[in-house]
């Protein structure tokens, strides 16, 4: 595309001389069209918000998204809309690095990142804000399909495990913002949440394993 432009400058200065096309203006103008077909600007922050192992958003979009989000509640308040936090963690990702080694645990990290992706599907975005960790966002939804896809990855995990060498076991949490509940709040409850879900976790994997 860029030749082609270069190409049709020439013809015009050929045909029309008094316009004067100059190297520093063809460039300038080469150069604009450049930014506005190609968009090398909006190219390289998509990689650099892309976790490129899992193919989600990395923490670094979660942090520039949960601020906005954040900044416009509080400007908004609940008229805003509601907005739905769900944590993950993995259970057992040490465990099995420490067996079967790091490659299989990265494996594991993959397998459950693409789980994610396609039983959260009502969610905004998905980011892995740590190792073993990922948020989802909901915008505006029932929380009744949070919980739904919630329980959609939870048996998805169980039809996998015949299908690897580790055990796909994850923690879920998840709150909605409310009249009462801003972002952070919700936040520090859908943590919580997750939280007393690992515990459930693994007082059933101690009592299967008695």
């Amino acid at each position: 595309p860029m030749t082609c432009i270069l190409i049709i400058f020439m013809v015009i200065q050929i045909i029309v001389p008094e316009l004067l096309f100059t190297g520093a203006a063809a460039t300038i103008v080469i150069m604009g069209m450049f930014i506005i077909y190609e968009n090398p600007v909006e190219q390289y922050k998509e990689k650099a918000y892309m976790d490129l192992d899992t193919g989600v958003k990395n923490r670094n979009c979660f942090d520039v998204d949960f601020l906005k989000y954040k900044n416009r509640f509080q400007m908004l308040g609940y008229t805003s809309g509601s907005i739905g936090i769900v944590l993950c963690d993995l259970n057992n990702l040490k465990a099995t690095n420490d067996t079967c080694g790091h490659a299989v645990g990265d494996r594991f990290i993959q397998v459950v990142a693409q789980i994610l992706k396609q039983e959260l599907k009502n969610s905004k975005e998905i980011y892995r804000v740590g190792g073993d960790e990922f948020v989802a966002i909901y915008m505006n939804i029932n929380e009744d399909i949070i919980r739904e896809e919630i329980e959609a990855v939870y048996n998805r995990c169980r039809q996998e495990n015949d299908n690897h060498e580790f055990l796909l076991s994850i923690a879920i949490g998840y709150s909605v913002t409310s009249d009462t509940d801003d972002l952070d709040t919700a936040y520090t409850k859908a943590d919580a949440d997750m939280y007393r879900n690992k515990q459930v976790i693994k007082s059933r994997q101690k009592e299967y394993q008695k």
